[in-house]
């Protein structure tokens, strides 16, 4: 059986359908909507008779353009009868493509601006013209456009509660874009008739990162009768939103400890003080600690449901340790604290 219809012209694009109707055995080839040509599966081979469906079967080949020295845009296969082709070049719905998760090194990071290079193809006589917009207005007069959104986070994992904020390329955002983990998605959107598309050549982000903050100086660590009671001078830093504690019984490893049944976590969180006693720790045990600061949480352009949940639940990244000092907690006689001497590092 060989469908065949109007030869097909160089540089020229078009439409061809090939779709069965297996309740009446008719099998039909249109091009650009148009029908060329039909054939009836049917033992009569017209309309009527036996219907004999076609089937590939699990050895069976099907093979697309195998004589064709042109080239293909695209090819779908339907599981129905499409009644009504859509001829146009590109859907008219457009499409979207997300990217990966970028990973810009540091929490709260500051997106200032998206950057897009791109522009629009349309048939030409002959071929295609290329109109390239670059770092500008993707939005083009036959209606074909690009839209553009951002999401971030500081946490790679969820995305869920995140929405897709709508931004301008080449215009700066405002500080409220803020996160370690960006995302970017883009929608395209062709002319109204379907025949020009605007296409994207490349994307950049310009942004920020946000160093984590120095850590504290003039650490001290006093002993008590099991406890030690930490305490240093602020990081240089003016944005510091608290302090982590480290600490534990080996140098530096600071895993925290277990006594007996009770196991004390590393790090502490002390907030934005600058001591804290550490308590339940146990006499004759040499224990070591450092201290790092972290940034406070900035403003985010949303609020996920855990947020919602957790208000006090942030995002911390700690910058560096401070110089590791010492203490062995131990039982005084009476009028005797802290064991009069201090271990100090700067």
């Amino acid at each position: 059986m060989v469908l065949a219809g109007s030869p097909i012209l160089p540089r020229t694009w078009s439409h061809h359908l090939i779709r069965y109707d297996a309740d009446l055995g008719l099998l039909e080839y249109l091009v650009n909507g148009q029908l060329e040509a039909l054939d009836y599966t049917t033992s009569l081979g017209k309309e009527g008779g036996d219907v004999f469906t076609p089937v590939i079967g699990d050895n069976g080949r099907l093979s697309f353009g195998a004589n064709f020295s042109g080239m293909m845009d695209e090819i779908r296969i339907y599981n129905c009868y499409l009644e009504t082709p859509s001829l146009s070049k590109y859907p008219l719905k457009g499409g979207r493509v997300e990217s990966r998760t970028l990973d810009l090194g540091s929490v709260n990071s500051q997106i200032l601006k998206l950057e897009a290079f791109g522009g629009r193809t349309s048939s030409a006589a002959g071929g295609f013209k290329n109109e390239y917009a670059g770092n500008g207005c993707l939005s083009f007069k036959d209606h074909s456009e690009l839209n553009f959104f951002v999401r971030t986070n500081n946490s790679i994992y969820r995305w869920n509660d995140v929405p897709w904020i709508p931004v301008k390329p080449g215009v700066a955002l405002s500080d409220t874009f803020r996160g370690r983990f960006i995302q970017i998605a883009v929608d395209f959107y062709p002319s109204g008739d379907g025949e020009t598309s605007p296409y994207l050549s490349e994307l950049r982000v310009i942004y920020n990162a946000a160093e984590p903050p120095p850590p504290p100086t003039q650490v001290i660590a006093v002993a008590w009768d099991g406890a030690v009671t930490l305490s240093w001078k602020a990081s240089v830093s003016r944005d510091v939103g608290g302090y982590l504690i480290y600490y534990g019984t080996a140098q530096g490893e600071y895993f925290g400890a277990i006594q007996g049944n009770t196991v004390h976590s590393s790090p502490i969180d002390a907030g934005n003080r600058t001591s804290l006693r550490i308590e339940g720790l146990t006499n004759g045990t040499l224990y070591y600690f450092a201290v790092a600061a972290y940034y406070k949480p900035a403003p985010m352009v949303f609020e996920s449901v855990r947020q919602v949940l957790e208000p006090g639940r942030q995002v911390q990244e700690p910058g560096d340790f401070s110089r590791e000092v010492a203490a062995r907690p131990l039982q005084r006689p009476e009028g005797l604290s802290g064991g009069g001497c201090l271990n100090e590092s700067y």
